[in-house]
C-alpha cells in the first residue's frame, strides 16, 4: 500500500504502469462461496447474490446493499470485483472520514479477510492500494494501482475545474462505504462523473435524517431483527440514571461520569474501552475535566486534530493503551473497535440513523470481548425536545435497546421499499423528474363524488389541461403521470420567476410544484366516493377542479362528514355508520396500493385532527365563489417534506 500525504504528482515506476490488473490475474483463483466452515455469513451471501442478480439486468444502476453493522460489509466490498464477467482494471473506494479511509486501505492492501474466508488463497496476494490524501495534480499517477481509497473531498469532480477533471474511464468499479452519505453533492458528483463504472453502495442505515434518497436501487436488506436472532448482535444494557435535583447539565455529567468510571474499573470490564459522547469539542473538554475528577483520563478525538494525532489516538485504542476516548462525530460509523463495550452518552444524538450507528458499534459480537455492553445516560428526554418517537421511547423505558431498534428500522426500510416500488409504477419521465424521488407533503382537500363517477384520467386519459408541456397558471407542466391501479395522478409544474425590476435571464429562479390527485371508490354503492387533492398552493385548486370535472360533480367534505380518518379506513367507509342505514356492498374489490403515498394525502388529517386534536387552525373554512356554503378540509403536517412512516393498505 502506498500512502501520499501530499497532492498527487509523482509517477510510479514504468514496470508497474504496464502490469496486468490484480483482479484480472486473481479471477482464475477465486472460490466465491469460500470455506463452508469459516466462510461467509448469511447477510454476506445474500448481499453478493443480490449484487450479481442486479448487475445481470442493470449493471449501470448503482446497487444499494444494506446489512447490519458488524456483519461484514467491507468483505463484501472486497469480493465485489469478482462478481462481474469482466474483472475491473481499477477500483475506487469512497470513505466518509480519514480514519475509515486508512482502515479500508489497510484491509484492501492485505485482503486478509478474503484469505480467512477461503475465497482467495494467500499465495495469490492482494491488490496494490493507494490511499489518496489531498487533491490530484496528475491523474496518470493513479494508473499503476488496482485500488484507490479516497475521501470525496480529494477525488470528487465537484472540487476540480473543467480542465482538470479525472478521466471518466479511470475506474471500472466504485465501492461506496457508509453509502447514506451518497446523496451529498460531493459524493453524488463522483457517481455522476464515473457513470460508466459499476457502483456498489454499502450501508447499515439506508435512510438519511434529511429524507434524501440514496442514489441507486436498494437490492438487499438484511433485517436487524433477524441479525439479532442469529447472534450477530449482543444485548445492550442501558443504565438510565434518574435526573439529579436540580436537573442541570453539570450534575448530569457528574452522575454519568461516576457510573462510567465504576464500570470501567470493574474486573468484568478490565479489557473494555469507554466512549464518551459530547456534542461539540468544547463540550468534550468540559467532560474531560469531569472524568479527570473521578480518576479516568479521556483522550479526545475529533476531526480538527491533525491526521498524525488522530492516528496516534486510534493506535492507542487498538493497543489498549487508551481506555477512554471522547468523541463528537467520530468512531460512530465504519470504525471497527471490538473492545468498545461502554458508552457514556452525555449529549444524545437527535436522529435515529446516528443512534443506530452508535448502538450498532456497541452491540457488535466478538469472542475476545464477551463482557456485556452498557450505555450510561440520564433519562432526561424532556430536555431534548427534538427527540421524537422511538428515540424518546428509548430514553423513557428501561428496555434492551438492541431489542427495541430492529423492529423500528425494519419497518422503515419496508416502507421505503414499498414507496419506491409504487413510484416505479408511474410512467417514466422524459425530463429531469424522477418519480421515485418524489416525496409528497401531508395535506389534503377531500371531495365527495358520486359512487359511480370516475375521474377522467382513468377513463379518457390525462385531461388536456394537465398534460406534459401544457401552460398552467404561469408555469409549464413538466411531468404528468397516472397509475390506473392506484387511481392516482401526479403532476409536476415548473415555474420560471424573474424579478420585476430586471429582464436579465441570469436572475431567473426555477421553482417546482408537486400536485397529487387520488380517487377512492366507496365500499358500498349507497355511499359517495372520495377525491383527495394534495396541492402545493391554494391558487391551483379551481384549475384542478375544472380539469377533473369536480366543479360539476364534487363537493368539499367537512370534518363532520369524514369521521375517524385513518390509513386503514380507506379499505372501508370513510364516513360514520349513520350516513346510511341500508348498506349495499360493491361487487368488486379495490386493488391494494401498499404504500404511504396516499397516506401522505390524508396522513395529516389522521394524525393531527381526527385523534382528538382538532383546532380552528387545523380545520379551516374555505369559501367558494358560487353554490351552497361548504367546508373545506385543509390539513397540513407540522413536519415538512417527508412521507408518513406507516404504509397504506387498502
Amino acid at each position: 500500500m502506498r500512502r501520499d500525504e501530499q497532492a498527487l504528482g509523482a509517477c510510479a515506476p514504468q514496470a508497474e504502469m504496464t502490469k496486468t490488473s490484480f483482479y484480472g490475474r486473481a479471477a482464475e483463483h477465486i472460490t466465491l462461496l469460500g470455506d463452508r466452515a469459516t466462510g461467509w455469513r448469511r447477510p454476506q451471501i445474500g448481499a453478493l447474490g443480490a449484487t450479481m442478480a442486479h448487475w445481470s439486468l442493470a449493471d449501470r444502476e448503482p446497487t444499494v446493499i444494506s446489512i447490519p453493522t458488524g456483519t461484514g460489509k467491507t468483505a463484501v466490498g472486497m469480493a465485489t470485483p469478482f462478481l462481474g464477467i469482466d474483472p475491473p482494471r481499477r477500483i475506487l473506494v469512497l470513505a466518509p472520514a480519514r480514519h475509515i479511509r486508512t482502515q479500508l486501505a489497510e484491509q484492501f492492501s492485505t485482503y486478509r479477510q478474503l484469505h480467512r474466508l477461503g475465497v482467495l488463497r494467500e499465495s495469490v496476494g492482494a491488490p496494490s492500494v493507494f490511499e489518496m490524501s489531498g487533491r490530484a495534480a496528475d491523474w496518470v499517477s493513479l494508473e499503476p494501482y488496482d485500488v484507490v481509497v479516497a475521501l470525496p473531498n480529494s477525488i470528487s469532480p465537484a472540487h476540480y475545474e473543467q480542465g482538470r477533471l479525472p478521466p471518466r474511464d479511470l475506474f471500472d468499479l466504485i465501492v461506496v462505504d457508509e453509502a447514506h452519505h451518497a446523496p451529498a453533492e460531493t459524493w453524488r458528483a463522483v457517481l455522476d462523473h464515473f457513470n460508466a463504472a459499476r457502483a456498489l453502495l454499502l450501508t447499515a442505515t439506508p435512510r438519511r435524517r434529511d429524507g434524501k434518497r440514496i442514489p441507486g436501487s436498494l437490492q438487499y436488506y438484511y433485517p436487524l431483527r433477524r441479525a439479532l436472532d442469529e447472534g450477530f448482535y449482543k444485548p445492550i444494557h442501558p443504565m438510565l440514571l434518574a435526573p439529579p435535583e436540580p436537573n442541570d447539565r453539570a450534575a448530569s455529567d457528574q452522575a454519568i461520569a461516576a457510573q462510567a468510571a465504576k464500570l470501567l474499573a470493574s474486573s468484568e470490564h478490565r479489557t473494555s474501552i469507554l466512549l464518551v459522547r459530547g456534542g461539540t469539542v468544547a463540550r468534550l473538554r468540559e467532560l474531560q475535566h469531569a472524568y479527570h475528577a473521578v480518576g479516568v483520563e479521556v483522550a479526545l478525538l475529533y476531526n480538527a486534530l491533525s491526521q498524525a494525532h488522530q492516528a496516534e489516538i486510534v493506535k492507542g485504542l487498538r493497543d489498549a493503551q487508551i481506555r477512554a476516548v471522547g468523541v463528537v462525530g467520530m468512531l460512530g460509523e465504519g470504525f471497527d473497535l471490538p473492545a468498545l463495550r461502554l458508552v457514556a452518552y452525555h449529549d444524545k444524538h437527535r436522529s435515529l440513523p446516528a443512534t443506530v450507528q452508535l448502538i450498532g458499534r456497541l452491540a457488535r459480537v466478538d469472542a475476545t470481548y464477551p463482557q456485556p455492553s452498557s450505555l450510561i445516560t440520564v433519562a432526561d428526554a424532556d430536555v431534548f425536545p427534538e427527540l421524537k418517537g422511538i428515540l424518546k421511547q428509548l430514553y423513557e423505558e428501561d428496555a434492551d435497546w438492541a431489542e427495541v431498534l430492529p423492529g423500528v428500522i425494519d419497518a422503515e426500510i419496508e416502507t421505503e421499499r414499498l414507496d419506491r416500488a409504487f413510484a416505479e409504477r408511474l410512467p417514466a419521465s422524459r425530463t429531469e423528474i424522477d418519480p421515485t424521488h418524489l416525496q409528497p407533503l401531508k395535506r389534503a382537500l377531500v371531495y365527495e363524488v358520486p359512487a359511480d363517477w370516475d375521474p377522467p384520467f382513468l377513463t379518457d386519459g390525462v385531461p388536456a389541461e394537465l398534460q406534459e408541456g401544457t401552460p398552467f397558471i404561469g408555469g409549464t407542466i413538466l411531468y404528468s403521470g397516472a397509475d390506473e391501479d392506484a387511481r392516482l395522478l401526479v403532476v409536476v409544474v415548473r415555474y420560471i420567476e424573474r424579478p420585476r425590476w430586471s429582464s436579465d435571464p441570469a436572475l431567473a429562479n426555477v421553482k417546482y410544484e408537486l400536485h397529487l390527485v387520488a380517487h377512492r371508490r366507496p365500499p358500498r354503492t349507497d355511499l359517495p366516493g372520495i377525491v383527495l387533492l394534495n396541492l402545493e398552493r391554494d391558487g391551483v385548486q379551481h384549475a384542478f377542479e375544472s380539469a377533473l370535472g369536480l366543479d360539476h360533480v364534487g363537493r368539499l367534505a367537512g370534518p363532520e362528514r369524514i369521521g375517524d380518518l385513518s390509513p386503514t379506513a380507506l379499505s372501508g367507509s370513510l364516513f360514520p355508520p349513520s350516513v346510511s342505514a341500508q348498506p349495499t356492498p360493491r361487487p368488486e374489490a379495490e386493488p391494494p396500493i401498499g404504500t404511504s403515498w396516499v397516506v401522505a394525502l390524508i396522513g395529516a388529517c389522521d394524525r393531527w385532527i381526527w385523534r382528538g386534536q382538532r383546532s380552528a387552525m387545523s380545520c379551516s373554512r374555505s369559501p367558494r365563489p358560487a353554490g351552497p356554503p361548504m367546508r373545506a378540509l385543509r390539513s397540513r403536517s407540522p413536519s415538512s417534506g417527508s412521507l408518513d412512516t406507516g404504509s397504506f393498505a387498502s
